[in-house]
């Protein structure tokens, strides 16, 4: 989790514009991932159409 946590920092301290990360597994080990994952995505519905539409 720490490491995830860090990437997605660094990525918005750099500005990155999208931010692509595939699923991690859903047992209870990776319940705050998930969890914070969903809340960075917030709002993001349709990011990928728009961006890929530039």
């Amino acid at each position: 989790a720490y490491g995830v946590y860090a990437a997605l920092r660094a990525m918005d301290q750099q500005q990155v514009e999208l931010i692509l990360v595939e699923a991690p597994p859903t047992d209870d080990a990776w319940l705050g991932v998930n969890d914070r994952l969903r809340r960075a995505a917030f709002g993001s519905t349709g990011i990928i159409e728009r961006f890929l539409q530039t």
